[in-house]
């Protein structure tokens, strides 16, 4: 399963389907925490840092633990560059620009699944 954590319904509007069109499974949540409470275990979680935020070290931390540990990707604003980094500290395996996540969904969810697992 793939988690969305991004309360932007336009630009989850985008997600959803380019995500179904490859055969995966998505659900979109508003917080990192709602993801623990899902029946099923990440595969992928995208965070949009406009949701979250500054990323704690340790939020990620349940996803650690996961095996096998989902890949993890997030994107924020280019101007907003502690927020960049705090994800980046946190662990998360791809930290992109909005534009640059815009880019590579243009390119297809293939492209965007292989950025977060490289």
């Amino acid at each position: 399963m793939i988690y969305i954590v991004c309360k932007d319904l336009m630009f989850t509007s985008r997600i959803t389907p380019a995500v179904r069109e490859a055969g995966g499974d998505v659900t979109v949540v508003l917080s990192l925490e709602m993801i623990e409470r899902q029946p099923e275990p990440p595969s992928l979680v995208v965070i949009d840092l406009t949701t979250t935020g500054n990323l704690e070290p340790d939020a990620l931390s349940f996803l650690q633990t996961q095996d096998p540990r989902p890949a993890t990707l997030a994107f924020g604003p280019h101007v907003h560059e502690a927020i960049l980094e705090s994800a980046a500290s946190a662990g998360v395996d791809a930290v992109l620009s909005r534009g640059q996540f815009d880019t590579l969904l243009q390119q297809g969810w293939d492209a965007v699944e292989a950025r977060a697992r490289a």
